[in-house]
């Protein structure tokens, strides 16, 4: 049994998405027969200025200044928190490592990858992020890693050329991104895969659930655009339906949530998000994960972009791009479509299309190990 580290966003991340595609490629990993760990990397390591003392500091008196500034609403923040750590907790994962002390892992793995999400997002480069402290001679992969953004700069493009000719194999989660990179290095062969997610099938999903109390509508929002927020509350009474929508993920949304309490779901944990997107009749959202899970648990959806147009830190293609994939480019925009049910053949249609893309994604991330695992085997482990 070979042992694979995977490096993402996956210390104390307080997404729900974020974790999800965590646990879904330490899943598909592991069902090829390896032990699998998450890199439980303290991303503020990487940052200049980070102090240990003080980080330890402000993790013990985080709650209580939540209080102090938030009030009551702080409790209900603290509780989301929790509930993401308990999940955190039953994915398989190191010891938490920093910037300083991440090398301690080289000798431990056979294989490094980096995984999905945001991982390159050049808002928070760091050479760690790119498996920098690695020897030449370790293999590394990349499995469906985001820039989380429509376009590189001469600066960040010149970073990323600094590191990615050193893994054995490249992928990445948006066709654009693959188009943009294979433009700007030709040699690197970029391929388009799935987010981990799409890697694991519905039943997998439906295994985490924890029932509770959806209403009609479901609504799941990231950005701080409080306009999508009126728009899907405005939707929904105009479908005369009831909607509901996540609650405390962010101190951003702390306003708007505080005028709008009636709205807010309780606080709820992965078992619960998974729930809901399952069994709502629609789903709002201007998250990739969110609208990934709905087509996956088979809900209808209807996805909003969450940045403006022109925003040099625009994620949009994120969604632009699955939409595409899938085939249902209609659903995403910035006014909500009137018919939102999944017609027959469409629903059909996502379903091909899925398990199109998860039988190409396992099929990479398997050829890909064995070629790095066992080199003088085409067959690998198989």
């Amino acid at each position: 049994m070979k042992k694979i580290a995977i490096l993402s966003l996956y210390h104390r991340n307080y997404n729900y998405g974020g974790l999800l595609q965590a646990y879904a490629l330490q899943k598909a990993v592991e069902s090829f027969g390896h032990k699998c760990d998450q890199i439980s990397y303290e991303l503020m390591s990487g940052y200049p200025g980070y102090s240990p003392l003080k980080e330890s500091v402000k993790g013990r008196l985080a709650p209580a200044y939540r209080y102090l500034r938030y009030g009551g609403w702080a409790h209900g923040y603290n509780k989301f928190r929790t509930k993401l750590d308990d999940f955190a907790a039953r994915i398989p994962h190191t010891e938490r490592v920093t910037a300083g002390t991440i090398s301690s892992l080289k000798d431990r793995y056979d294989l490094f990858i980096s995984g999905s999400d945001q991982i390159w997002n050049p808002t928070g480069y760091q050479k760690e992020l790119f498996l920098d402290f690695l020897p030449d001679d370790v293999k590394r992969i990349a499995y469906a890693a985001s820039i989380a953004r429509d376009a590189l700069n001469d600066e960040e493009a010149g970073f990323m050329g600094r590191y990615l000719p050193r893994y054995d194999f490249i992928s990445v989660r948006e066709s654009s991104t693959a188009e943009m990179l294979n433009r700007a290095f030709a040699d690197l062969d970029v391929k388009c895969m799935p987010d981990p997610v799409f890697l694991l099938k519905e039943k997998d999903w439906e295994g985490l659930t924890v029932p509770c109390e959806p209403s009609q509508i479901f609504a799941y929002f990231l950005g701080d655009d409080e306009d999508n927020r009126e728009k899907a509350k405005a939707y929904a009474k105009k479908n005369h339906m009831s909607i509901s929508f996540v609650s405390h993920k962010d101190t951003h949304d702390r306003r708007w949530e505080v005028r709008n309490r009636e709205y807010l779901a309780p606080v709820m944990g992965i078992g619960e998000f998974l729930y809901c997107i399952g069994n709502a009749g629609l789903v709002i959202t201007d998250s990739f994960h969110a609208s990934a899970l709905s087509c996956i648990l088979g809900t209808p959806f209807l996805a909003m972009p969450r940045f403006k147009d022109g925003d040099v830190s625009s994620m949009n293609s994120r969604l632009r791009d699955l939409t595409a994939a899938l085939g249902i480019g209609e659903r995403f925009g910035k006014e909500l479509k009137e018919e939102f049910g999944f017609t027959g053949p469409e629903k059909a249609e996502i379903k091909s299309r899925i398990e199109d893309m998860r039988s190409e994604g396992l099929m990479f991330l398997k050829e890909s190990i064995d070629k790095c695992l066992y080199p003088d085997d085409r067959e690998g482990s198989s």
